[in-house]
């Protein structure tokens, strides 16, 4: 039997707060897209459920059609009206969950200022009104999977109220942990709007040193648990990388999958890339210096073609390394060198004030060697992982990653920590030049980091190796087919 065959008759439902190309904030949207994608092309049935943000109307203007459900949840003591949109895309049935009061604003889940203070009531409502509709459409799912602690409620409901949800009797629980530092914690108040009797608020339950914890919920009720890569789920088992719940994870150890994510290819490629021009595949590489040529009269920046192009992309956080990053560019430019080696950087991406003042400050020391765009730009985003030759990933933690994955696509070399998904996917060169793939360091400091850039800068300037290790990269294969695989077997047992 084929795999299609297989598993033809599999119905599964995919819970998220965000889905691209719906919404996004993040990794964890990216994975809501397309890993259902994946599963309907190996025969799956499959449904998403996501909130109905006001970028979902944007994006598509209205082939959405709404589903005449007459619905209602209970929030506490309020009731809250459900309308529910749907669209077909990909032989995947994409659910829009919408109430104007919780969902229709400008943000996700807050504001620059802070996180919105209704985020449980938010999420309390949304994880009612999936099952909710799921009774009213008739679906009866095989499994739900849920992902990170916005949806962590659901087996939680499914387990405390079974009278109430006698349709999923036989529905397995499926949550999948995107970034444990991001939990879903609120006042001890808040458990009385979730609806559950009171012996589920303790340590067995969703206690958490006094306040709820919204993914502790999942960690504990559901009945399998997965994260986004394999060293990613031995070091949320330890103190340094569990926030606390290092103690209920042993306890779910045999429960527990770390299934590395996939890279969308139909978005991600340089071979069709709508946004760099030229496009170029793996036997026409010499299109890629065309595409950085283009990037570096873009960005006003002046690079000798005898030196890297060097990126960053991503949060300006203390996680994700920018406090190293900008150590390195500092040692860097500072340190004596012939022109012809002098690389140059480029930062794409938002976070805290600090970081933002920081890489102003050093723009205006370095600005023609340097390029900071204080924003999210994705057209900007395709053509610097096109026309870079140096992908910056130190992040101190890194349940996955799919900055490295991208970068490989496009020939690309990252360097990152070893931690998490950036340890199971980069192989470090300078340790295994036949096998490596990028670079690693081991120790968390700038001088480490800096040292390991500084090597690959070096093999940079010996073309020939630098090629074979370009084409080893774009060799790769991350697609979401090998992990979709993966899923659906931990579904099925």
């Amino acid at each position: 039997m084929s795999i299609r065959g297989k598993f033809s008759s599999m119905n599964i439902v995919i819970v998220a707060s965000e889905v691209t190309p719906f919404s996004k904030t993040g990794g964890l949207a990216d994975v809501a897209g397309a890993l259902p994608k994946a599963l309907a092309e190996l025969g799956a049935k499959v449904s998403v459920f996501s909130p109905f943000y006001p970028s979902v109307a944007k994006i598509n203007q209205l082939k959405l059609k709404s589903k005449e459900l007459v619905l209602s949840i209970k929030v506490g003591e309020e009731m809250k009206p459900v309308r529910l949109y749907q669209i077909r895309q990909s032989e995947v049935d994409f659910y829009f969950i919408a109430n104007d009061e919780y969902f229709n604003r400008p943000f996700l889940y807050g504001t620059p200022q802070g996180d919105y203070p209704d985020n449980g009531q938010r999420f309390i409502f949304f994880s009612k009104a999936v099952l909710a509709s799921l009774v009213e459409l008739n679906i009866k799912p095989d499994v739900i999977h849920c992902h990170d602690w916005q949806t962590a409620l659901i087996p939680l409901y499914l387990k405390s109220s079974g009278e109430k949800y006698q349709s999923f009797a036989q529905t397995k629980t499926i949550f999948t942990i995107h970034n444990l530092g991001y939990q879903g914690l609120f006042s001890p108040e808040t458990f009385q709007a979730i609806g559950i009797p009171d012996k589920y608020f303790s340590m067995q339950g969703i206690e958490f040193y006094g306040k709820v914890n919204f993914l502790k919920a999942g960690l504990v009720f559901a009945d399998k648990l997965t994260t986004v890569s394999p060293t990613y789920a031995q070091e949320i088992q330890t103190k340094e990388f569990g926030f606390g719940l290092e103690g209920v994870l042993a306890t779910r150890q045999k429960d527990l999958t770390g299934i590395i994510n996939g890279i969308d290819y139909s978005i991600w490629n340089p071979a069709k890339d709508k946004f760099i021009k030229p496009n170029y595949d793996i036997k026409t590489l010499t299109s890629k210096p065309k595409v950085k040529a283009k990037l570096i009269q873009e960005l006003k920046l002046n690079l000798s073609p005898a030196a890297p192009l060097i990126s960053f992309i991503g949060r300006l956080a203390l996680q994700k390394g920018i406090e190293l990053v900008i150590a390195a560019i500092k040692t860097i430019f500072q340190t004596p060198n012939s022109e012809s080696r002098i690389p140059n950087f480029i930062i794409l991406g938002t976070g805290e004030a600090k970081y933002h003042k920081m890489l102003k400050d050093l723009k205006s020391q370095y600005s023609k060697q340097l390029s900071v765009t204080l924003d999210f730009n994705d057209p900007l985003a395709h053509r610097i992982y096109a026309g870079s030759d140096i992908f910056l990933m130190p992040s101190q933690y890194e349940p996955c990653g799919l900055g490295q994955m991208i970068a490989f696509k496009y020939g690309t070399i990252p360097i990152g920590f070893k931690t998490g998904g950036l340890a199971d996917t980069i192989i470090d060169y300078s340790v295994n030049p036949q096998t490596g793939n990028g670079f690693l360091f081991d120790n968390y400091d700038s001088a480490t980091f800096t040292a390991k850039l500084q090597k690959a800068i070096s093999l940079y300037q010996t073309k020939n190796h630098w090629q074979e290790l370009v084409k080893k990269a774009m060799e790769l294969d991350f697609s979401w087919q090998t992990s979709a695989q993966k899923y659906l077997k931990l579904y099925s047992n």
